[in-house]
């Protein structure tokens, strides 16, 4: 579940429900922190709270930037990026498809780091040059080593962090496979993820429970590094494919005239799918769920229409039949049960996709070119 911020210089924005986790303690260690250097009563607690606020909002912004980087040089080497998320571990900027070569792949992870690098040094000088009130300059100080320390935390190799990506480069650059490159790079991105576990469990059993979070990062690491060799695998096994060769012929959908028990008995019970588009005439007038068929009392289902629970399709929900395959999974990605409607140029439905079948197919793919 995330929150949609809207567009920022021309790319969508959005913040993961895990990242107010950070945020929180983000400006808690801040109004701590400040509390600690100028002593209890020195400042009153609500200018303290205050300063939390504002410091974890300007470094929620640095992190924005962060990845607004890493966009504005994917825009110029031609690489469509579908959007910024920010999560509990930082943020990431979600590509629909991978760069043509090692070069463009080395600047896009290494514009990120830059761009913090740049901002902490920036602000140290501002913290250097006292022109602000003591508790504001020290906030300041406080950005800046956050800033250095989102750099390098990003530059270790462990893909797919930006230094993984940068390594990933490399090694694309000197064996001309991007496949082996993304393998070579993901296998020391899971290992450093392991080890990262290792020492947190070590220092847990020292009873140092900061140890939880290297082994939070450690998990997130191996797992983002296995997700992201996969979906090299799968881009690679879907090349060439459109919609067209994914899509379901024929699907099921409702008459938008049926009641809801009809809907029940005849459609949903006899599909199994959590959504179903309701069809009038060839053309797409909404979408059905199961959670919104209960939203009606059972005794009501034979009078109510299902035009009455019906949903309004997104616009990003429907897709040309001829779209690249991996765009449309990049679509479908995060939309759950909710399929994808191909419609023709008329406007007419002509199939579904959903992201469980093409997962399938895709895997039935891989294992057949294995």
């Amino acid at each position: 579940m995330s929150l949609r911020l809207g567009r920022i210089l021309g790319f969508p924005v959005e913040i993961d429900w895990s990242w107010f986790v950070i945020f929180v303690l983000v400006a808690w260690a801040i109004k701590d922190g400040l509390l600690v250097r100028f002593a209890p009563g020195y400042y009153p607690p609500g200018l303290l709270i205050a300063a939390g606020i504002v410091g974890g909002l300007l470094f929620f912004a640095s992190l924005v930037g962060h990845e607004l980087a890493h966009c504005y040089i994917a825009r110029q080497k031609g690489v469509p990026i579908a959007g910024i998320t920010l999560f509990v571990f930082g943020g990431v900027a979600r590509m629909k498809s991978e760069p043509d070569f090692p070069g463009d792949e080395l600047r896009m992870a290494l514009a990120g780091p830059i761009f913090s690098i740049v901002t902490s040094a920036f602000l140290y000088l501002v913290w250097g040059a006292q022109i602000l009130p003591q508790i504001w300059g020290e906030l300041v100080r406080y950005l800046a080593i956050a800033n250095l320390a989102v750099a390098v935390f990003n530059l270790i190799p462990a893909f797919p962090s930006d230094g993984g990506r940068a390594l990933r480069a490399i090694v694309w650059s000197w064996t001309g496979n991007l496949q082996t490159a993304t393998r070579v790079a993901a296998g020391l991105g899971q290992a450093f993820g392991w080890v990262l576990v290792f020492v947190g469990i070590f220092r847990l059993l020292m009873l140092d429970w900061g140890g939880i979070w290297f082994i939070l990062i450690g998990l997130f690491l191996q797992n983002a590094a296995q997700a992201a060799l996969q979906q090299v695998q799968w881009r690679r096994a879907m090349r060439g494919l459109s919609v067209r060769d994914l899509m379901r012929p024929s699907p099921i959908v409702l008459p938008p005239d049926i009641s809801l028990e009809t809907a029940v008995h005849d459609y949903f019970l006899r599909e199994p799918t959590e959504i179903l588009p309701v069809v009038g005439e060839g053309r797409v007038m909404g979408t059905v769920s199961v959670q919104s068929l209960r939203s009606v009392p059972y005794a009501q289902w034979t009078s109510t229409p299902v035009t009455a629970v019906m949903s309004e399709v997104a616009a990003d929900s429907f897709v040309d039949p001829d779209e690249d395959a991996w765009t449309a999974l990049s679509n479908a990605a995060g939309k759950g049960d909710a399929p994808l409607l191909v419609v023709d140029s008329e406007g007419t439905l002509v199939g579904t996709v959903s992201e469980e079948a093409l997962a399938r197919q895709i895997q039935l793919r891989m294992h057949i070119s294995a």
